[in-house]
């Protein structure tokens, strides 16, 4: 539609005033210092007219009328309650293969892959290497949460209890895991230059927020623990995901709480970014248990209970979809999905451990023979004198 071409343009625009104010400060400022004053009106003249023409372009939408759907579709309790269209009767084809337009979540995921491996490309650029493994461990996180939440998992998931179950796992218990293992502070503390002397920079300023006391509390281990396993006790067993799930914006602020409450409990088990303090490879192990055994104990909870979670919303969808399965049953469903499947992952995680365990001491027994050797080459040496002497 016009609507559309013009809002296109309008975005573009944007854009180009983006890449004049960089090259502002890659170019014309230096050469602005170096007496050459032509190069700042070129490139003035050049962002003044773009500037006109985004100006230009918002009066222009500011007078086109927004496009109307030729179909906009019955208006039905289900879709009121929902604010999209109704899905069909799910499968696993439906389930992966529709969108789910979040603008939101793209931005994020498009914004943390590009940063991501623009940093990567910035590290080749000067010689240094940044291992594959972690470029593919971020992109996969990534794209997993891009996946449960722009697919047809999201929209299943706002219509049966089940299928949301699966976007928490995958949130919580996977993308998290994931993203640790990219280490993304250690990236960013690589490719940022440090500061000249006596100067506070930006790779300064984030090693001291890495040190902070807001950081040494939530990176505690307990405190991790008690935040990553409480969470969803109190979303679900209170008014809170019924709330949630009845407002876009409360089940962006649900489904970045089990992201990040999952990063910061993996960051303290696995991570390799700078933290405060790490607990011993013991301690993390029996953390990762205690957290299998909480949502062990919250999936039978589901299981158990026989109260509906969120029973006004999902009667209000029963009502209406046909193809919804018993609402109990599906709670069921859920509470049997949390208990099997938040297992497997923690168990990977064990192991993880374990294996970084073993590795950290052979690395210092290493250290120990090195140490040892050295005193004994000393011991040699100071004999070979006393001898001599």
């Amino acid at each position: 539609t016009a609507y559309g071409w013009l809002l296109l343009g309008k975005v573009a625009a944007l854009a180009a005033l983006g890449c004049f104010g960089a090259r502002h400060r890659a170019r014309t400022i230096p050469a602005l210092d170096a007496g050459q004053r032509g190069a700042f009106r070129r490139l003035a003249a050049g962002e003044v007219a773009v500037m006109a023409a985004a100006m230009g372009l918002a009066v222009a939408l500011s007078r086109t009328t927004p496009p109307v759907p030729e179909d906009p579709g019955e208006v039905t309790l289900a879709r009121s309650v929902l604010n999209f269209p109704v899905p069909p009767e799910p499968n696993l084809w439906r389930l992966i293969s529709q969108i789910y337009p979040d603008a939101a979540f793209a931005i994020g995921c498009l914004a943390a892959l590009g940063l991501y491996l623009a940093g990567v490309q910035n590290l080749r650029r000067r010689g240094d290497h940044w291992p594959i493994g972690r470029t593919t461990a971020w992109v996969l996180g990534v794209g997993l949460i891009g996946f449960v939440q722009l697919s047809g998992l999201m929209s299943y998931g706002m219509t049966m209890l089940s299928v949301h179950m699966v976007q928490h796992l995958v949130l919580m218990l996977v993308s998290p895991v994931l993203l640790v293992f990219g280490g993304p502070v250690t990236l960013t503390l690589r490719v940022l230059a440090p500061a000249p002397r006596r100067e506070l920079g930006l790779r300064e300023r984030l090693l001291a927020l890495m040190h902070s006391w807001p950081v040494r509390v939530l990176t505690h281990p307990l405190v991790a623990l008690a935040l990553f396993v409480s969470g969803p006790f109190i979303v679900y067993f209170s008014g809170l995901f019924e709330a949630a799930m009845g407002d876009h914006h409360g089940h962006t602020l649900m489904s970045l709480y089990f992201l990040l409450t999952g990063y910061l409990f993996y960051e303290v088990l696995l991570g390799i970014d700078p933290l405060p303090k790490r607990p011993r490879y013991l301690a993390r192990v029996g953390l990762q248990i205690a957290a299998i055994v909480f949502h062990a104990v919250f999936g039978l909870a589901l299981m158990e209970s026989g109260r509906l979670i969120a029973g006004d919303y999902y009667r209000l969808l029963a009502s209406d979809i046909e193809w919804l399965p018993e609402l109990l049953a599906d709670q069921r469903l859920a509470g049997s999905i949390t208990w099997a499947f938040s297992a497997l992952p923690g168990l990977a995680v064990i192991v993880v451990l374990l294996l970084q365990w073993s590795r950290s001491d052979e690395r210092e027994a290493r250290r120990f023979d090195r140490r040892e050797g050295d005193a004994e080459a000393q011991r040699q040496e100071y004999a070979e004198v006393q001898r001599q002497a």
